[in-house]
Formats: C-alpha cells, structure tokens, sequence
C-alpha cells in the first residue's frame, strides 16, 4: 500500500480524462436525451414555421387592409371550451385593381356569405391575406414549449454535469492523499451499466476519522481493482470540504514521465 501511495503524483496532479468523465454520469445521461430530442424538436418545429405560420408573420410585419366580400364560411360548432373559430374564404381587391381570393380563420361565427369584412395582405405579396382580426393558421408556436421544457433543462444539466467533472477533478489534482479502509462494496440493481457503491473510512490531514463513499463502474480500472476486494486504497481528500473524496490509483494520473516525454528517452550515465 506504502508503494502505491507513492507512485501517485504530488500536487498538482495531472489527471487522466476516463478518471473524471463518468462522474455524475446520469446527470450527462439526462442532459443528453433532453438535448437531443428537445433540440431535434425544437428544430423541427421553427423550422416548420416556413409554412402558414411564416404567411403570419410577414402580415404581421407589413400589410395592408382592404373591403372584401365573404364567399364562404365552415365551422363556428360549439365545442368544450367555447365557440370554435370559424373558417372563411373571400374576395378582395388589391390596391393595385387585382381580385384575389384568400381563406383564415376568425373569431365571428355572426358572419354570412355576402357580408363585407376588412382583408389584410402582405405589402409586398398580395397573395397572403387574412381576414382582419383573424389568423391564416391556428398552429401555436410550440417552439417554444419544447425549447423551455427540455432543451432549456438539458442545457442546465449539461452545464451542471461540467461543473461536477471540473470540480472533480480539481479535487484529484490538489487534493491530499491518504489510506482508506474499505467497509463495503455493494452491487448496485437496477443501473447499467454496473456500479458498485463502495464504503470506507479514512484519516484526514489532522488524523480525523472520517466516512464517505461513491459510486464506482464495474468495468473501469477502479472498479476492476474493487472487485479484487482490497483491504486499503488511496483516497484523495480534500483539505476544505466535509466528504469530499474520491478513492484513486496511480492509473488516474498522468505519470511525471509523461508529463516530460525528454526524461523518458535521456540515456542513463
């Protein structure tokens, strides 16, 4: 145990990525399946606004408003929530002397065929028009409803999953080492992939007992090492924080050697 202890580099460390990128690994998990089927979502969704909804917006943007004539109305059926918007189609003249004919959605089941009723249609494509009031699509941004309830939240895993390997590793790196006694392994159900929850106690930097545990994957060098069930392992702590530790191996760091690729190949006098 004495040698491993010293085989593992002073501070600051350099730690290995594959030590560190498993940490809070259903955190990353989470943010994963929430940013990609939401981001997937979200963009499928704007971009759907290319359609009727993109003919909104440009009305929206700059138009101008006409006297048209209703030729036909669907709809107006009372549902659980109300009235339902008719649908109406019409005629109306552009301020160029054009007849176009055109079709929207409006909230005035008192209309009939033949009733004059204001149009308003894109200034620079007299082809998109709606009835004044109204709407060429019913369709909600919902956009917006995928990006706030899951790209939104898998963003602020993510981040929060960045946060937890940096501090990790910044633990690893400066944290002091020590000689841990292992309590327990357990086997984790129901998580793949496989975990162990290891348990021990170790003496801090003032020969203060102390007890902690983490989660350890079974097929990483760690958990291969806890499966051998040893007695001892090196644990880095941390000098400031209660319960901050994690159990090491030379293996998780970067050797001096390899932080100085000149030394390894110097000849020997």
């Amino acid at each position: 145990m004495t040698r491993e202890i010293h085989d593992i580099p002073p501070s600051p460390r350099r730690v290995r990525h594959a030590s560190v990128m498993w940490h809070w690994w259903p955190v990353a998990l989470g943010a994963l399946m929430f940013g990609v089927y939401g981001g997937l979502l979200t963009l499928m969704l704007f971009l759907a606004r290319g359609g009727k909804q993109a003919d909104d917006l440009k009305i929206d943007a700059d138009s101008r408003v006409v006297t048209g004539k209703v030729t036909r109305v669907e709809g107006g059926a009372h549902s659980g929530s109300g009235l339902e918007p008719i649908r109406i189609s019409y005629d109306y003249v552009t301020h160029r002397g054009n007849t176009r004919m055109g079709r929207s959605f409006l909230h005035r089941p008192d209309l009939e065929v033949g009733a004059p009723i204001e149009i308003e249609y894109a200034r620079n494509e007299p082809h998109i028009s709606r009835a004044r009031g109204g709407r060429i699509a019913l369709v909600p941004p919902l956009h917006w409803i995928f990006m706030w309830g899951l790209l939104a939240p898998g963003a602020a895993l993510a981040l929060t999953w960045v946060f937890a390997v940096l501090r990790l590793r910044r633990l690893l790196s400066r944290g002091d080492v020590s000689v841990a006694e292992i309590r327990t392994v357990e086997g984790l159900r129901y998580v793949l992939p496989t975990m162990y929850r290891v348990s021990y106690v170790f003496r801090d930097h003032r020969a203060q007992q102390r007890t902690a545990s983490h989660w350890v994957r079974a097929r990483s060098p760690l958990g291969e090492r806890v499966a051998r069930a040893p007695r001892q392992m090196a644990v880095v702590h941390n000098r400031r924080g209660e319960g901050s530790s994690r159990l090491v191996m030379a293996e998780d760091f970067v050797a001096e050697h390899e932080d100085h690729p000149d030394r390894r190949h110097t000849p020997k006098p």
